[in-house]
């Protein structure tokens, strides 16, 4: 009876630097760290990727970096933080094993990636030289990025409002009759019904969704002598709302 159409996936990422107008971004080390004789130590990121789960909750967001030294090609102790939390990253090992070398210049790259949940975050990665054989230490951070992640779940019933319903028969004692209960929401392939009223009267079911729907339809046969007042349908403990129910052998409904 409701239908809906696949929700789109949305994400917003915010940087404090130019963004792209094609191809990967770089964004440029806010404070080069300057070693032996003028030498520096440099950290860009690329633009991060943010890629939205199912269910709509958070996003996994991925950043290619690169380091540059022109001074020695000592192993990096790597680090990327987001807001207040810190997380290692691969150490660069010295020499060719963990730089490609072309004459002073150094280079080695990375990628760090980690789940965030809907919300605001920054990011910055950084790495720090120890300075081998005397030479001096060296630090550098990438600049400060800010990251946006607001997702929508891909599920069309996750933005549908519950609602629930008895649509037509509500006589516990029609000949024949089933009550009909029907409900949407994002509810789940099967969902828990439970069934409350009078005299402390419960029937817990299992309702499966119709189809691709967010629609969920079941037919209850009331036992005889079932008692007439106010039932409560509630679905999967959450959300529930009630109607009154009535014995009438008189009519059919």
């Amino acid at each position: 009876m409701f239908q809906h159409k696949k929700a789109l996936i949305l994400v917003v990422v915010v940087f404090l630097a130019v963004l792209p107008i094609a191809g990967a971004t770089r964004q440029r080390a806010s404070s080069p760290s300057l070693g032996d004789n003028g030498t520096t130590l440099l950290v860009t990121l690329d633009t991060p990727v943010v890629t939205c789960n199912d269910a709509g909750t958070g996003a996994t967001v991925t950043t290619n970096y690169t380091v540059v030294s022109t001074g020695s090609a000592d192993s990096a102790v790597m680090t990327a933080t987001i807001g207040t939390t810190t997380y290692p990253l691969p150490t660069i090992a010295s020499g060719p094993a963990g730089w490609t070398i072309s004459g002073r210049t150094k280079t080695a790259t990375g990628t760090f990636s980690t789940f965030l949940d809907n919300g605001t975050y920054t990011l910055v990665i950084c790495a720090t030289q120890s300075g081998a054989g005397g030479r001096v230490e060296k630090a550098a951070c990438s600049l400060l990025v800010n990251i946006t992640v607001n997702c929508v779940s891909s599920d069309p019933c996750a933005n549908a409002g519950p609602f629930g319903e008895v649509p037509a028969n509500r006589n516990l004692c029609s000949a024949n009759g089933h009550i009909e209960i029907q409900f949407r929401g994002n509810f789940g392939d099967t969902a828990g019904l439970v069934i409350s009223g009078p005299g402390g009267f419960s029937l817990p079911v299992s309702v499966d969704r119709a189809g691709d729907s967010c629609n969920y339809h079941y037919n209850w046969d009331p036992g005889a002598n079932q008692a007439a007042g106010t039932y409560i349908f509630t679905v999967n403990g959450g959300y529930s709302w009630s109607a009154d129910l009535v014995c009438d052998t008189s009519h059919g409904h």
